[in-house]
């Protein structure tokens, strides 16, 4: 909704990044009252694609599924294509999470999704946010599944890696 009021020029920036701090104020302070899951051996990389700015969706997912039972890598906002592979080398992660929010930044996401499987055979890819939501049709392939909501991003990342909930 303010990303939707900033759009429509009815807040400012700085409206909508005071509106984000809070939201994430409170959403953390409810996080720490919730008794994580036990580990599931399932291990996420969590990342903004390359010049995706809005990372709070990207945090709540990495959270999620921490909660969930993931062990969970967050690289956060607007990495670099070549940090974040490296990060998926490194960190060898069943499942990738990627946040696209921005449709200016699709094109980044689809080179970030097609670099991503040579960094690590097998990867499943999980794509988020508004931007994904809109192109899900061009986005979604073998091992790449678009969602809507976090619980249908543990769901996929579960069957991606072969441990359906």
């Amino acid at each position: 909704h303010v990303g939707r009021l900033w759009e429509t020029g009815r807040i400012s920036v700085a409206d909508e990044h005071a509106a984000t701090e809070i939201c994430r104020y409170v959403l953390y302070r409810l996080f720490d009252s919730v008794e994580p899951a036990p580990a599931n051996g399932l291990k996420a990389l969590v990342a903004c694609v390359p010049g995706e700015e809005h990372e709070l969706g990207s945090e709540l997912a990495a959270e999620y599924l921490r909660l969930k039972g993931w062990g969970v890598f967050a690289v956060g906002r607007s990495a670099p294509e070549e940090d974040i592979v490296a990060a998926l080398s490194g960190y060898e992660p069943d499942v990738a999470f990627f946040s696209v929010t921005m449709i200016a930044n699709l094109p980044a996401a689809r080179r970030l999704v097609e670099a991503a499987p040579a960094a690590r055979s097998g990867l499943g890819i999980v794509l988020g946010g508004r931007a994904a939501e809109l192109a899900s049709s061009r986005l979604a392939q073998p091992r790449v599944v678009v969602v809507t909501r976090f619980d249908a991003a543990d769901e996929a990342g579960r069957s991606l890696a072969g441990r359906d909930a």
